[in-house]
């Protein structure tokens, strides 16, 4: 070494030096922390000038050697303290850590509950709508699918995979109905407001005597030509719209009076006309209503709703003017019906199983919402519903039959003779038409057939001019040589009018309701035209006028007989009509067209 060397070196040593005298002298030591593991400095007046060694420090040499000496010898105390403090410390920290099992065990102190000041008390429900569900088995998750999601469009495409399954639908759908699929059909399709449909019907279930005239307007000009008596009248409305306006009375039932209750859908029709005519006072019926009359009588109004539903015999004549695909629609449409009537079940199911966590007041308002949406719900699905009533007169009293209702309503007492209950039920109708707006209505009148009773006053009319000629007649022999009881004609000199076997041979007196010559000798002439023919004086000039006021008589009721006999044939034709379903016809025609290659070309014409 250097003298420059060492004498930089002795200067740096007496640098150190001196900074560590004076560390000492200002009473800095190091003093080990045992909490931490390692030292620390910390302030520390030692007595008498004492380091922790026990080594003074009241005097320091300024050569090079004693600085060199005493430097080592503090930092050798230094390294020393610092490695007896780590270990020191290390013991400490090990053994003052207690054993885990002398730890006692301390509950956690209660979290105090979020108090809210819009429920000071519990529920009324509390214990209904906040019950802890009890720990179901966890459940091993399925396997996620690995197959990709298909849209519905190529579902559906999907779903007939060949020509044949499409074969099978189609001819399923266009074959003819047999009378056994009618019959066995338990359900009831929506029947249109056609009278003559409702006339055919009546026919079938054994009132052929009733007729059902169509109202055009309500004034008493039209109500004034229906055939008396008028048992009842049909009335056709939209149901929702006139409902939500009008509120009435409804009435139990008195003796005698026979209503039944509308217990399944599509049925109000026959349920409107049955309730008309198991009211009509002595009435002859088939043997099928008949029955069904005397066994529905002690009935209440809801079973006997049910008896009418179970009838087989009306059910099948009121769906018998339904196509295949009608019986189809209506079964897609009431399994549409199940299908959301079991979702709205679920859903009330859920609603009373979760807890309420809105107040009282949303509550209510909430509920409120609720029912408005489930109104406007409802009455947008019957929107379009229309729906038959009926109105009766019975024991003086006029009565409005509403199948939906539980009773029948009142509407007071019929004023003058029988017919002018007429009046009371048309009030009531306009009624509800004023408050159903512009709508479209239609009003049946069920009434008894005239056709009867003209052949019976045809009858008699052509019974007194047999009379008629028999007295004033020339000639004592009988034409003709048959045992038909035709009346004998007159001699033409003394008698002006020609014969009734003349005018009426007997293929065209059968086309009058069947009548014959033998059906008209047994008829008694009417009691005035007897009592005209009594009068003293009463003389050939005088029988020569009644014939000519008979002839006229029989001519209008040979025209009135002839129109209602055509309105029933007619009734009857369009009722047959409806029963030919020709899609089994188109259908076929179109396949044998496609087989030949034409079918293409006729098309490709049109378009």
């Amino acid at each position: 070494m250097t003298a420059a060397d060492e004498k930089t070196s002795n200067g740096a040593l007496k640098k150190d030096e001196s900074a560590i005298e004076e560390k000492v002298i200002q009473g800095h030591v190091r003093e080990p922390s045992v909490a931490n593991g390692y030292c620390n400095v910390t302030n520390g007046s030692q007595p008498n000038g004492e380091t922790l060694n026990g080594t003074k420090h009241d005097s320091v040499e300024e050569n090079g050697a004693e600085s060199s000496t005493h430097e080592a010898m503090v930092n050798g105390e230094d390294l020393a303290m610092k490695d007896m403090g780590t270990r020191d410390s290390d013991s400490s920290v090990l053994s003052d850590l207690p054993d885990i099992s002398d730890i006692p065990d301390i509950p956690p102190e209660p979290v105090p509950p979020r108090r809210s000041g819009r429920s000071r008390k519990a529920p009324a429900n509390y214990e209904a709508e906040y019950v802890i569900p009890a720990p179901q088995p966890a459940s091993t998750p399925a396997a996620a699918s690995t197959r990709p999601k298909r849209k519905a469009a190529a579902t559906a495409q999907e779903s007939f995979t060949s020509k044949a399954d499409l074969d099978l639908v189609t001819d399923t759908i266009c074959k003819p109905m047999t009378s056994d699929e009618l019959k066995s059909y338990k359900g009831w399709v929506e029947l249109e407001s056609e009278p003559l449909f409702f006339q055919a019907m009546l026919h079938d279930m054994g009132a052929p005597d009733l007729k059902i005239s169509e109202l055009i307007d309500t004034d008493e000009a039209f109500l004034s030509v229906l055939s008396k008596p008028v048992h009842g009248l049909i009335f056709l409305f939209p149901y929702a719209d006139v409902e939500e306006e009008i509120e009435v009375e409804r009435h139990d039932c008195p003796e005698g009076l026979w209503f039944a209750n509308q217990t399944t859908s599509n049925a109000c029709a026959t349920v409107a006309l049955m309730n008309i005519v198991m009211n009509i006072p002595d009435h002859s019926f088939g043997s099928e209503l008949k029955k069904f009359k005397d066994e529905t009588g002690p009935l209440s109004t809801q079973d006997r709703g049910h008896a009418l539903d179970a009838n087989d015999f009306i059910r099948c004549i009121h769906n018998s003017v339904a196509r295949r695909t009608q019986l189809l629609n209506e079964d897609l449409a009431w399994s549409h019906k199940r299908e959301e009537e079991e979702k709205q079940t679920k859903k009330r199911q859920r609603a009373i199983k979760t807890p309420k966590s809105r107040g009282k007041g949303k509550a209510k308002a909430a509920s409120a919402s609720k029912r408005k949406r489930s109104a406007t719900k409802a009455k947008d699905k019957v929107e379009n519903a229309n729906h038959y009533i009926a109105y009766v007169p019975h024991d003086g009293k006029v009565w409005e039959f509403d199948g939906l209702e539980d009773k029948p309503c009142c509407l007071g007492p019929s004023p003058g003779d029988a017919d002018n209950w007429i009046a009371t039920a048309v009030e009531a109708i306009q009624t509800r038409m004023a408050a159903g707006g512009l709508y479209t209505y239609n009003l049946l009148a069920l009434c008894a057939s005239p056709l009867q009773s003209l052949t019976d006053r045809l009858a008699a009319n052509l019974a007194a001019g047999m009379k008629l000629e028999q007295q004033y007649k020339r000639g004592d022999s009988k034409e003709g040589g048959s045992d038909d009881q035709q009346p004998r004609p007159p001699s033409a000199t003394s008698w002006p009018h020609p014969a009734l076997a003349t005018l009426l041979p007997p293929d065209k007196l059968a086309s009058l309701n069947g009548l014959t010559w033998n059906t008209i000798s047994s008829t008694a002439p009417a009691p005035d035209l007897v009592a005209r023919m009594a009068v003293p004086g009463f003389g050939a000039e005088q029988a020569a006028a009644l014939m000519a006021e008979l002839l006229a008589r029989q001519l209008d009721l040979e025209t009135e007989l002839a129109s209602e006999a055509a309105g029933r044939r007619q009734a009857r034709q369009a009722y047959e009509a409806r029963h030919r379903d020709f899609t089994p016809f188109v259908h076929q025609f179109l396949l044998r067209l496609a087989e030949r290659a034409a079918l293409g070309e006729i098309v490709s014409n049109f378009l």
